[in-house]
């Protein structure tokens, strides 16, 4: 299993995240004065402060905690997995032990009769 960071999934979101960062920026500097102070200042709260790009970095941020759920997820069942197979073959041994124990037990007690 690829590690998270190099899932298809995450590259996939932080491409869409890095595309919105561009798109936003380009239209924080598209600048219409010779008062760049005050115009990136008031672009900037413009464009990161707008409803479309809130909704989209919720969504990228929102896509970012299913793939670390379903990854997590996806974890957890591989050692799940691999505790129930170490706790099958354990249990095994002590089935083993305890029918020789409980055989050993019988020629003893009838030895003893």
């Amino acid at each position: 299993m690829t590690s998270l960071l190099k899932s298809p999934e995450l590259i996939r979101v932080e491409n869409q995240l890095i595309s919105l960062l561009e798109r936003t920026m380009e239209r924080v500097f598209r600048l219409r004065t010779m008062d760049y102070k005050r115009e990136l200042v008031h672009n900037v709260r413009r464009e990161f402060g707008s409803k479309t790009y809130v909704n989209q970095l919720d969504n990228i941020i929102t896509e970012i905690i299913k793939q670390s759920l379903l990854y997590t997820d996806s974890q957890m069942n591989l050692i799940s997995a691999a505790a129930i197979e170490d706790s099958y073959v354990l249990t095994e041994e002590a089935v083993r032990i305890s029918t020789k124990t409980l055989f050993l037990h019988r020629i003893l007690s009838h030895h003893y009769d």
